[in-house]
Order: C-alpha cells, then sequence, then structure tokens
C-alpha cells in the first residue's frame, strides 16, 4: 500500500454520514468496533428550501432514518477518526507493506504495472489500484479521460459545540450558493459543512467565521452553540 501520509495522522476537518451498508462492512472487516464510540448514529433529516429573505425558513421534508427495528440507517463520523480505524486496521491485519510516498505515474505491460513514486522509487505489482482521489495522476498516467467543470464553490467546514440536545438530527438547508448541513456528531457536537460562491466565501472566511458563539435559526433544535475548530 502506496500513501504519502503517515498512519492516522491525516488531518481532515470534515465528517462522513455512513449508510448502514457502510456500518456493516466496517463491522464484517474489523474496522466498526475502533471506530463505534466516535460515530453518531442519525434520528433524523429536516430539510428546508425557501429564499434567504423568507423571515421564517420552514421545514420542507422530515423522515427518520431507521432501516430495521432498532437500527440506524445513516451514522455521522469524523473524517479523522474514520482514518486512525482503517490505518489501525491494516497494521493489525498483517501481510499489507506500507510504502511512504506518493504515486505520480504508472506503466503496464502483459507482466503487470510499474509504480512511479515521486521521490523516484518504483513498485512493481500484478495489479493497481488506484485510489488515489479526484485528481489521481495514476488515472491521468493510465489514458483515462474525464469530463469536468467547476462550480465556482468554496466548502466551509467547522466543528462546534450545542448547548441545546442535538437528538441526533441532521439539517440540511437548499440556499442560493450551496447545500448548508449541520450533521449531528457525539459528545452533543456537529460538524457543520457550508457551500457558498468563492468570492462570498472568501469574503465570511475574513470577517470571522470562527468567532463565538454562533446562532442557528429559530427553528432549529439547538440554539446558540460554540465553534471549536473551522476550515475552508
Amino acid at each position: 500500500m502506496i500513501d504519502p501520509d503517515a498512519p492516522g495522522t491525516r488531518a481532515d476537518p470534515r465528517s462522513y454520514a455512513l449508510s448502514a451498508g457502510s456500518k456493516r462492512l466496517l463491522d464484517a472487516i474489523a474496522v466498526w468496533p475502533a471506530l463505534a464510540a466516535e460515530a453518531q448514529p442519525v434520528s433524523g433529516i429536516d430539510i428546508t428550501d425557501s429564499a434567504l429573505t423568507d423571515a421564517i425558513r420552514p421545514i420542507l421534508l422530515s423522515y427518520g432514518t431507521e432501516v430495521a427495528e432498532g437500527e440506524p440507517g445513516m451514522w455521522i463520523v469524523p473524517a479523522s477518526a474514520l482514518h486512525r480505524a482503517v490505518a489501525a486496521a491494516v497494521v493489525d491485519a498483517g501481510g499489507i507493506a506500507r510504502i511512504s510516498g506518493a504515486a505520480i505515474g504508472l506503466a503496464s505491460d502483459t507482466a503487470g504495472s510499474t509504480v512511479t513514486l515521486a521521490g523516484g522509487g518504483r513498485v512493481r505489482a500484478g495489479l493497481v489500484v488506484a485510489c488515489d482521489g479526484r485528481q489521481s495522476p495514476l488515472r491521468d498516467a493510465s489514458g483515462i479521460k474525464t469530463v469536468n467543470w467547476r462550480y465556482a464553490q468554496t466548502g466551509i467546514v467547522t466543528t462546534v459545540r450545542h448547548e441545546r440536545p442535538h437528538g441526533g438530527r441532521a439539517i440540511q438547508h437548499f440556499l442560493p450558493g450551496g447545500p448548508f448541513a449541520i450533521l449531528p456528531l457525539t459528545d452533543n457536537r456537529s460538524c457543520v459543512t457550508w457551500t457558498e460562491e468563492e468570492g462570498e466565501a472568501r469574503s465570511n472566511n475574513g470577517s470571522g467565521i470562527g468567532s463565538a458563539p454562533w446562532s442557528w435559526p429559530d427553528h432549529a433544535p439547538d440554539g446558540r452553540s460554540r465553534c471549536i475548530s473551522q476550515e475552508s
């Protein structure tokens, strides 16, 4: 396994929404036990879709997530916690050689493939699985074409702690600049993921997004919240 980051050290302020199926998979490969304490079950989801000028932002759609008796259909986990749990499972599994470095090139022949590393090293394998992200250098080296375009949006991520219980509910507002999601975490925290137009995001990020306290709209179940960390 080629990875540019040391095991469990990747800094990532985001959180992931895992389906019940993903949770079962992580359980089957012995990753979930290390993650369970930091996984927040989602009890329900509230969605709004109204103009910014509206005085009241009523809930347009609300639904529970339970897929079976007592089984949540969704869990929210911090990205850093998931990275640590997976890294630990790789170490515990044995038989996996970890190579520190970034893969930047790929050449294949009838006998296998050779991966070139940023430091100049090479790794030879019969099969290469590229999991190197949306701007995958190995995909490009393989000649796999993509069609892409810019949305001119910026994602702002922050973690807050609530003064009132969040009840495990996720809230999503659909705004002109993009979705604004409040995803419940353990310890009565939430991960706020805010998508905004680039110019507006730069302006807001320079004017104290990370300052506390914050106040959510009156219909939110959590009231005033304190900003713990922020990343854009």
